[in-house]
């Protein structure tokens, strides 16, 4: 998804700036620890990572070569998609392969704290133990089954959103990171927390970049948005992006904003419609009366409910990686002329980021382990932001170039514009020279035949009168040549 880089996309790359400097001091001062080294050594590091790979990302985009950008080819992009879901099937069952040695270690203490997606989970979990028994099997067999739901919502929206490298790193987060292979394991509910949080990331993914009216998809979203909310209110977060609905291209189609304000007009129902729906749940779940689990909710919504929470010290070396690759994708968004950086998923983090730092998420930490998903997701970013180049605009000369080939030959694909130019040029130069030649032939082997026939060419081709004949009159009856008549 391409959405055009605007004012509002540079301001929102700058606090972005902001929140990825921030995490990455973090995870690089506690990663010093381990170094046995002081932590200011990490604020260190990560001033001179930033100096360092800033200045070679804004040199590269500003020296290279002005190119047109290459055609994108259905070949390659069909082994690049086959690619990415073979990676992700094999992530998937490494992930479940993973949790699957962790059922000897595995801890399940069913300590309701208050928590909706605890109710919830263990509402399920204790269904699902009359059937097959509350053992840790059981357990880990849905706790992995909900890994795999908010894993595949994840790996559609970020690949809707920011592409492929996008996905895979943040599904490789999912599935392979130790921070969601264990501590996910004991505590099922953020893995429930977070399944709601990926189905909003999913429709919210459909409904961008928001030019036509989907209200189906803009009410599902909202739902979804809703159904996080109740759960966590840190996950109000995701309205952010509704800025992003109105973003326009310079050719705009005619009531185009309306229907943007339709789709941001209905998020707000569908998100209540979400808090109604899951306070209802709660409500039939513990017996309480409907009013009371809403009020509890609206009265629950304060700040420094809870501890602050930026990021998981269990998964340093894996956080240390994408704090790598999103600094320099700092400048790289910076760089990229008029392509958007990811938007979107930088209002969404940023949100998250601030309201867990003041306190409004929930105990259980989903909302760090969406983080912390969504910086993989942007640390991914990086290569597609780095591979991206600038379509050049069509001139005229382009345009008819692009004519003559679709004349000449249609089933022809060429691989870029220039290739494009050069075959048209080349192939109108060649049925130039061939009709010539064609016609110089024939005109060779007309004067040979005249020159057999006794009949020379003209030494002046211009046209003459025709030369006259004399007149044969035909009788009906025979009449000599001396015949006298009498006048």
């Amino acid at each position: 998804m391409r959405l055009r880089k605007t004012r509002f996309s540079n301001i929102v790359w700058f606090l972005y700036g902001i929140t990825v400097l921030t995490f990455s001091a973090l995870i690089f001062t506690e990663t010093a620890r381990f170094f046995f080294l002081d932590k200011g050594m990490g604020l260190l590091f990560t001033a001179a990572i930033f100096l360092i790979s800033s200045g070679l990302v804004i040199l590269r985009f500003y020296l290279q070569t002005k190119k047109p950008a290459k055609k994108e080819n259905k070949a390659n992009s069909k082994v690049l998609n086959i690619l990415t879901f073979v990676f992700a099937f094999v992530c998937l069952i490494a992930g479940i392969f993973l949790r699957l040695r962790q059922i000897q270690n595995a801890s399940f203490a069913p300590e309701i704290s208050g928590s909706v997606s605890e109710e919830i989970y263990y509402s399920i979990f204790y269904s699902l133990s009359a059937l097959f028994g509350g053992d840790f099997v059981t357990v880990i067999i849905f706790n992995t089954v909900l890994t795999v739901v908010f894993s595949v919502c994840l790996f559609f929206a970020m690949r809707k959103i920011l592409g492929n490298f996008a996905a895979l790193l943040s599904v490789c987060f999912a599935f392979v990171s130790p921070y969601f292979c264990t501590f996910g394991l004991s505590k099922g509910p953020e893995l429930l927390s977070l399944v709601f949080d990926m189905l909003a990331l999913l429709f919210i993914s459909l409904l961008l970049p928001g030019r036509k009216a989907k209200a189906p998809i803009a009410i599902l979203a909202g739902f979804f948005i809703g159904l996080a909310v109740f759960a966590d209110f840190s996950a109000i977060a995701f309205l952010l992006f509704i800025p992003m609905l109105f973003v326009r291209d310079k050719v705009e189609e005619p009531g185009s904003k309306n229907k943007s304000f339709v789709n941001a007009a209905l998020l707000i129902p569908g998100a209540i419609l979400g808090i109604g729906f899951e306070a209802f749940v709660l409500a039939m779940l513990k017996g309480n009366p409907f009013l009371n689990e809403v009020l509890s909710f609206v009265s629950g919504i304060r700040p420094f409910a809870n501890k602050v929470h930026i990021f998981a010290s269990s998964d340093l070396a894996g956080l240390s990686i994408a704090a790598l690759l999103l600094i320099p994708g700092i400048a790289a968004g910076y760089a990229s002329r008029k392509k958007d950086q990811g938007t979107a998923v930088a209002l969404i983090l940023i949100g998250f980021c601030v309201l867990d730092s003041l306190g409004f998420s929930g105990i259980n930490g989903g909302c760090e382990m969406a983080a912390i998903l969504l910086f993989a997701g942007m640390a991914g970013n990086l290569f597609d932001m780095l591979s991206y180049k600038e379509p050049v605009p069509e001139t005229e000369a382009t345009l008819e170039v692009k004519d003559t080939l679709t004349e000449v030959d249609l089933d022809k694909e060429p691989e870029s514009e220039a290739e494009e130019a050069k075959e048209a040029v080349g192939i109108k130069e060649e049925t130039e020279v061939k009709t010539s030649s064609e016609n110089k032939t024939k005109t060779e082997e007309k004067i040979e035949e005249d020159l057999r026939e006794g009949q020379a060419p003209l030494e002046n081709p211009l046209p003459v009168p025709k030369k006259k004949e004399r007149g044969q009159v035909d009788y009906d009856y025979y009449v000599a040549d001396n015949a006298d008549y009498d006048i």
